[in-house]
């Protein structure tokens, strides 16, 4: 059996959200933009534009970087939950990007010692990315149809991860390895400037086909896709387009020939802007995890205790009221009515407390438990009395049943409230020492508020 921390953390959002419709119209529109586009460059795009030779390392350093940075992310995604479709599209997408070296690298033209041996070299290694990304991808599709095949146990995901980024190294190397020694052996797709025929009428189509069949097997048509594959759909639709633009490219530096390595980038950033957009996602909902207590939506002690401080350091303030706030007999609740319900409780109290402070720099938060504390910067003691009293017969006038306690038939609270003039030099420990006192006092009467007589903390001498 595995152990506690060989366990996988997470499960993939992006990967069980179903897309929105919203999504879904989005995905649609992008896709028959880009189609209109590839018509009218196939129509209208076989001109000459001008020759820019650096366009290729440009453009190609761009594609391939995002390809090795989608394969990244989704290899992060593997390691964290397995789940093997995050494996096999990284597999795809890295193999693509490591293929963009080579393909650089022996660009006709590109570098003045490049010789008319080299001409096929990336034109064939093109070829072959854009046929095996969607194998891999269509193939994995139909061996797992709903992307939910994953391992369990943290042993087995390192070892998966070993072995797919093997396989995608030595597919990278073995397919450079063959197309480059072999140049010139291969059938010509490329010479005098110009595409072969068996280039425009059979290799590009069978681009499109592969990559728009794979789209389709991803998407399905039969279900609502989820979010990874509605993307991965598109980017595959993207590559689709790339071959069948390519179908109507004689020669190099045309305008659709341009727009088919436009094509090209679109396929290998899609998905990466998709993850991006989702670890900012994640990034957010962690910071809301780290502030926000999750039972009642209340900001959480961690966050008040901040709150507090850097509301006493600000010396405009002159005066601040803290409030502690206590379920009264919420033990005897829980005993009789189970956690579930006291839970709920909880739930209600809280919503008693945001609908009970009327400013915007006012802060309720769940400190432990069932006690609860609220800051009120720049407050008399009089107008914090006033919320205390708000709270306390609000909380009461929500008539939950509480036939355990001994103050009332409903729940009830108690609130101790410490006031503090001229803030300079008082701590927040201070504060709450004198909130909690008055609580105590409190408690003793039940359904009650105490004030706490003011702190008068020392101001400054003036200056003479």
């Amino acid at each position: 059996m595995p152990t506690r921390s060989d366990q996988p953390i997470v499960q993939a959002d992006m990967m069980v959200r179903p897309a929105r419709k919203r999504d879904v119209a989005v995905a649609a529109l992008f896709v028959a933009a880009l189609f209109a586009l590839t018509v009218v460059g196939a129509r209208w795009g076989n001109r000459p534009g001008p020759a820019i030779p650096p366009f290729i390392p440009i453009a190609a350093t761009f594609w391939g970087a995002a390809d090795l940075l989608t394969a990244f992310l989704l290899f992060t995604q593997f390691s964290v939950n397995g789940i093997r479709a995050f494996a096999y599209l990284g597999g795809a997408y890295g193999y693509a990007g490591l293929l963009t070296i080579p393909y650089v690298a022996f660009f006709p033209g590109l570098f003045p010692d490049s010789t008319p041996s080299t001409s096929q070299i990336s034109v064939w290694l093109w070829l072959v990315w854009h046929i095996v990304f969607p194998l891999v991808i269509g193939g994995y599709r139909l061996y797992d149809s709903g992307f939910r095949r994953r391992f369990l146990d943290g042993k087995r995901i390192r070892s998966g991860l070993r072995f797919a980024l093997f396989c995608v190294a030595v597919g990278a190397a073995l397919t450079a390895a063959i197309i480059i020694p072999w140049d010139t052996r291969l059938p010509v797709l490329y010479a005098n400037g110009t595409f072969a025929p068996v280039w425009i009428g059979a290799l590009t189509p069978l681009v499109f086909v592969l990559n728009a069949g794979a789209a389709i097997l991803i998407v399905g048509f039969w279900r609502k896709p989820r979010l990874l594959q509605l993307w991965l759909a598109i980017a595959l639709a993207a590559s689709a387009l790339d071959g069948l633009i390519n179908a109507f490219v004689t020669t190099r530096y045309t305008w659709n020939w341009y727009l088919s390595k436009f094509e090209t980038l679109l396929t290998a950033t899609i998905l990466m802007s998709v993850l991006l957009l989702e670890v900012g996602a994640l990034y957010r909902r962690l910071g809301t995890m780290a502030i926000v207590d999750p039972l009642t939506g209340l900001r959480n002690r961690r966050s008040f205790d901040e709150y507090a401080q850097w509301t006493l350091g600000q010396r405009r303030r002159t005066e601040l009221a803290l409030l502690v706030l206590d379920v009264d007999c919420f033990k005897q609740y829980n005993d009789r009515y189970g956690h579930a319900a006291g839970d709920v409780a909880l739930q209600q109290v809280a919503a008693v407390l945001r609908s009970s402070l009327l400013r915007s720099v006012d802060l309720a938060a769940r400190y432990g438990g069932e006690e609860f504390v609220v800051l009120l910067p720049d407050a008399t003691a009089d107008g914090a009395r006033e919320v205390a009293e708000r709270i306390r017969r609000r909380v009461q006038a929500l008539a939950i049943a509480h036939d355990g306690s001994q103050v009332a038939p409903v729940v009830t609270v108690s609130l101790g409230v410490a006031h503090a003039v001229a803030s300079d030099g008082v701590d927040v420990d201070q504060l709450f020492a004198q909130a909690d006192r008055a609580l105590y006092s409190a408690k003793e009467h039940r359904n009650a508020t105490v004030v706490a007589e003011s702190i008068e903390a020392p101001s400054a001498p003036a200056s003479t």
